[in-house]
């Protein structure tokens, strides 16, 4: 059995109108099969990952005075060292006063948690002490700094070991999880002098059964029978879920958020204000998408009657709308920010918090404003964490880039050409800007509605598919000629002295409805030529039926990607181009 123990801080300040929050998102590396601790080759790189996070957060680029909360996931802090670097920085002149700090370390010894809570700085309850020699503890930690009345800077830490082992902690070979008894709940101030409180629960806590009840229903049980809470309630306004979570997505996390909010058995715990965050290790070493959806997925749950739009055009950095990039509506009508980013990296954000934000529906908004998401590794140059805000479809374009396969002739007469082509026109996809890249797969996607190209997180196998087709059309076109794709009306263009071709690729269910797809998106200029490339959803040849019946125009040429395809099949490389040079109208250099 475990118990609410509630923790008073006035000396911690929470601005009513935004906080700021930097959560860390690392890519996890333990050893095998267990204890599950940091390698000694690999725990250097990831403090030193640790500092740089820290330092996100003292510069505070989010917009508010401060970053209020900084979060290390679970298993995220390579033991006594990874501890000690921390409270170095945060003990320091320059790392403000009032905030907090929360992570979660790899296994701890006995003898590495007896070291911690023998600090007279430290609180950890009675009950939490009881580890035996052969346990070890997976702990989360709470830092708060502050200015006490004396005018002395305060740092203090609060031990919280996890209460219920997962089933990989459960199977382990070598020892027992000590199950902890207590989890706090912090009362801090708003500047206006209201109550703030907020706490942690460690993953599997969320959804484990914690002997008294099921997860975090369990925990909402014992705050909502606390002595103080009655007659009126408190309210509950932060909750941090510090994870190692391989399946973020699982319904049985999700669902808990639903009945975290709508559940009506804790008349006595205010929930309509607060925020639940999940904060996971990354599924990826480098930005990128993860793998089979393991890891990642960090976000902020809100309240059905939170005062934010519940549907958007696709906001920089994070998604509003979810449903299809969860693959699931386990949610239901509770609100959301899920930060696209699932690979490694931070996220430094500033909360406009429900508690201050204005509850009346003209004047719903966005819950983050904004989003920067920082490369975890100083040296990674990636366009999906620069340290700003990450469009979406910047974000979207270049994960599928990562994950696109690509299109290579039968035979070999070609392949060294496509794929350095290809290689060149990946790059120049993953350099180019927002409205570029709306404008490409927009032109790309027969049956696009006009405003389509705003609703990224809603886009499914089509657009990617239609991606797919403007990288193998001008892998197989620069083959044979050269091309431009900077600063073009279309796709790319191809300039043979005087003459101009505008190159647009276009895929959809069938070539006529491709071409008059183009002819509502494009309509090209009189003095340029125009070579239209379609590829229809069975890759069919284009044929003379396809093309419209009334067009007799010499500026536009019609063409279909399998009819290129067909030409890489040739004996050599010289007829190949050739081949596809007359096709495309332009002349054999």
């Amino acid at each position: 059995m475990f118990e609410i123990e509630e923790k008073i801080i006035p000396e911690i300040v929470i601005p009513a109108e935004a906080i700021g929050i930097v959560i860390m998102q690392p890519y996890v590396t333990l050893t095998q099969p267990d204890p599950y601790r940091w390698p000694p080759d690999k725990a250097p790189l990831q403090i030193e990952r640790i500092v740089s996070t820290l330092e996100v957060a003292k510069q505070a680029k989010h917009g508010c005075e401060k970053t209020h909360f900084t979060v290390f996931p679970e298993y995220s802090i390579p033991g006594l060292r990874g501890i000690a670097r921390i409270e170095d920085i945060i003990s320091s002149r320059s790392w403000p006063e009032g905030t907090v700090v929360i992570g979660g370390t790899d296994w701890l010894s006995k003898g590495d948690y007896t070291s911690l809570w023998a600090d007279p700085n430290t609180e950890v309850s009675e009950d939490n002490k009881n580890c035996r020699d052969s346990q070890y503890v997976n702990c989360c930690i709470t830092w708060t700094k502050y200015r006490n009345r004396e005018g002395q800077a305060i740092l203090k830490r609060w031990l919280q070991p996890k209460i219920c082992r997962n089933w990989r902690e459960e199977r382990t070979f070598c020892k027992n999880m000590f199950e902890g008894k207590r989890i706090y709940v912090f009362e801090a101030l708003t500047a206006k002098g209201q109550a703030f409180r907020f706490m942690s629960i460690v993953c599997f806590d969320w959804i484990g059964d914690l002997g008294s009840g099921q997860g975090v229903s369990a925990i909402l049980r014992k705050v909502d029978s606390l002595p103080n809470a009655r007659p009126y309630g408190k309210e509950l306004l932060l909750v941090f879920v510090p994870q190692r979570n391989p399946e973020p997505n699982h319904p049985s996390f999700l669902n808990n958020a639903n009945s975290f909010f709508c559940s009506q058995d804790y008349p006595f715990v205010q929930l309509h204000n607060c925020v639940v965050v999940f904060a996971n290790n990354a599924g990826n070493d480098r930005p990128g998408p993860c793998k089979d959806g393991k890891y990642g997925y960090s976000c902020l749950i809100f309240s059905p009657s939170s005062p934010y739009v519940d549907k958007s055009d696709a906001p920089p950095s994070y998604a509003i709308d979810t449903e299809i990039l969860r693959g699931n509506s386990s949610l239901q009508t509770c609100k959301e920010a899920l930060f696209r980013e699932h690979g490694a990296c931070v996220h430094a954000f500033r909360l406009h918090h429900p508690l201050s934000v204005i509850k009346a529906p003209p004047f719903t908004r966005r819950p983050l404003d904004p989003v920067l998401v920082y490369p975890i590794d100083k040296e990674v140059i990636d366009p999906r964490a620069t340290g700003d805000q990450i469009p979406a479809i910047i974000k979207w374009s270049n994960d599928r880039l990562d994950t696109l396969q690509p299109y290579l002739s039968p035979g070999d007469i070609m392949r060294s050409q496509m794929e350095r082509e290809r290689n060149r026109i990946v790059r120049q996809f993953r350099e180019s800007n927002e409205e570029g890249l709306q404008k490409n797969i927009q032109l790309a996607t027969a049956g696009m509605e006009e405003d389509g190209y705003k609703e990224i997180d809603k886009w499914t196998k089509q657009e990617e598919q239609s991606l797919g087709a403007i990288i193998d059309t001008l892998s197989i076109i620069g083959c044979a000629v050269h091309i431009e794709m900077k600063d073009t009306l279309g796709h790319a263009v191809i300039i043979q002295g005087k003459t101009v071709f505008d190159i647009i690729i276009v895929k959809g269910m069938r070539h006529p409805d491709n071409l008059q797809h183009v002819g509502k998106y494009f309509l090209g200029r009189t003095e340029r030529q125009m070579v239209i490339i379609s590829c229809d959803v069975h890759d069919n040849p284009m044929t003379d039926r396809d093309r419209p019946i009334y067009e007799e125009s010499t500026t536009i040429k019609y063409c279909g990607l399998h009819n290129l395809k067909n030409f890489l099949c040739f004996p050599t490389e010289m007829e190949a181009i050739c081949q596809i040079r007359g096709y495309l109208g332009v002349q054999n250099e």
